[in-house]
């Protein structure tokens, strides 16, 4: 049998300038340890980061997609809105084949499907 992937498209947010960075990824713990240490030019000397979003991919074309089209919309209070809508739009946190997992802010919505494994 193949290596399992779990594809996402998620949202951190800065500690310490309060922006947003967007990525893509088929190991979210991996990569987001990888951030918090620096080890990526993107975010390097911006962290720490907070996740903001995750939202589970059927696979890398679909994430990749998805992060083209949030990182199109250019400003971080449009990403942040198209989320939010997002969230609030889909009760069951399905949207289009993809759970959406929200962690941040004290209201954790985690659906139990495969996103539920990709938290803090």
């Amino acid at each position: 049998m193949g290596e399992v992937h779990n594809f996402c498209v998620y949202i951190l947010r800065s500690l310490s300038s309060k922006k947003p960075y967007i990525g893509q990824t088929d190991n979210f713990n991996r990569r987001f340890s990888e951030h918090q240490m620096g080890k990526h030019p993107a975010t390097r000397n911006r962290g720490p980061w907070e996740v903001l979003y995750i939202i589970s991919c059927r696979d890398r074309k679909e994430a990749v997609a998805l992060e083209r089209k949030l990182k199109g919309m250019k400003r971080p209070d449009r990403v942040i809105s198209f989320a939010e809508k997002l969230v609030q739009s889909v009760p069951t946190q399905e949207v289009s084949g993809r759970s959406l997992v929200r962690l941040s802010g004290g209201d954790s919505r985690r659906d139990s499907s495969s996103a539920h494994q990709k938290g803090k």
